[in-house]
C-alpha cells in the first residue's frame, strides 16, 4: 500500500516560469518546488500500486488543452493557479469514478503553488497572496498523459515519484 494520486505533469518550460515569475516572489509560506508543480486529477490516498494501475489502464482520452490563469486561494491555506479544461475536468471525474472515490465538493482544477506555513498567522498568508493576486498567466499546454503518482511525506516536505504514465488515444 502506498499514498497514491493522479496528476496531470506540467512542461519544464511552464514549471519554470512559474516558479521564476510567481513563486519566487512569495516568502514567508512554503512554496511548492519547481520539480512538485502538477494538477492533481485525484487524491487516492493508501492503495494498492498494481490494483490501481490496472484500473487506470482501462481509461481511454483524447488529448486535450489546458489553460493556466489567475491565482486564487483555498481559505488562508493554500495559493494556487487556476486551471481551466472542461475535458481535464471530464478525464478527473471519470478517474475519480473508475477508482470509486468521492470527491468533495466536485473536481476544481488548480495548481498549488504555495501553502501556509504550519501555525501561521493568517496575516502574513493575506500579506503574500496580495503580492501576486493580480498576476495573470495566460499561458496553454498540450496534455497528452496523465500519471499515477505516488507521495512520501517526510519533514522537509512530499516526495513525489512517478509510478505510471498513461497516454492520450490515439485517433
Amino acid at each position: 500500500m502506498s499514498r497514491l494520486f493522479v496528476a496531470i505533469d506540467l512542461p519544464k518550460i511552464l514549471k519554470k516560469m512559474i516558479s521564476m515569475e510567481i513563486i519566487e516572489k512569495l516568502s514567508g509560506v512554503k512554496k511548492t518546488p519547481e520539480k512538485n508543480l502538477h494538477i492533481t486529477l485525484c487524491f487516492i490516498g493508501e492503495a494498492d500500486e498494481k490494483k490501481t494501475i490496472e484500473k487506470l489502464s482501462k481509461i481511454g482520452f483524447q488529448k486535450f488543452r489546458i489553460e493556466l490563469n489567475g491565482i486564487g486561494k483555498f481559505g488562508e491555506r493554500v495559493i494556487w493557479v487556476e486551471t481551466k479544461s472542461e475535458e481535464m475536468k471530464v478525464l478527473a471525474e471519470k478517474i475519480s469514478k473508475t477508482l470509486g472515490i468521492k470527491e468533495e465538493g466536485g473536481f476544481s482544477g488548480h495548481l498549488t503553488i504555495a501553502r501556509a506555513k504550519k501555525n501561521q498567522n493568517p496575516s502574513v498568508f493575506l500579506k503574500e497572496i496580495e503580492k501576486i493576486k493580480d498576476k495573470k498567466i495566460g499561458k496553454k499546454f498540450l496534455a497528452e498523459k496523465f500519471v499515477l503518482m505516488k507521495s512520501e511525506l517526510l519533514p522537509e516536505g512530499p516526495v513525489y515519484s512517478q509510478l505510471k504514465e498513461f497516454s492520450a488515444e490515439v485517433l
